[in-house]
């Protein structure tokens, strides 16, 4: 029994240093970036930890899961916003606006019956930018 609770307490220690991990890059890690920035510190958490627990994060509502051109990220930002992902660095960043009930209107003029959308923005990051105008 008591060999239980150490996982238990094991898992959850691990459970909170990745999700916190999430929120301390701030950049949309894949499960495969996050990783490799827990394994130097945290050489016990398997690979398959942190995807269990992203999977896990996600389907509970701890974490959001966006997909951008094709690759699973990971967000800590749980209100609505979009993504952008730079063309030079690929840096996935939150983007910010409102709901256009165009595109709602648009869509159910069709008669389809919305539960949830996303949208993509590709482009040339702030810091980028910056980059290639002081070039």
């Amino acid at each position: 029994m008591q060999e239980k609770q150490a996982v238990s307490k094991r898992n959850t220690l691990q459970k909170r240093i990745i999700i916190e991990q999430v929120a301390k890059l701030a950049n949309h890690p894949t499960a495969q970036q996050l990783y490799d920035s827990l394994h130097e510190k945290y050489p016990t958490i398997s690979r398959a930890t942190v995807y269990r627990v992203l999977s896990e994060a996600a389907e509970a509502g701890t974490l959001l899961h966006i997909t951008v051109s094709g690759e699973n990220h990971y967000d800590h930002n749980m209100c609505e916003h979009y993504h952008m992902k730079c063309k030079k660095c690929g840096e996935v960043s939150d983007v910010f606006m409102s709901r256009d009930p165009d595109i709602f209107d648009s869509v159910r003029g069709e008669g389809a019956e919305i539960e949830n959308y996303t949208i993509e923005f590709f482009g040339i990051c702030p810091s980028c930018s910056d980059k290639n105008n002081k070039q």
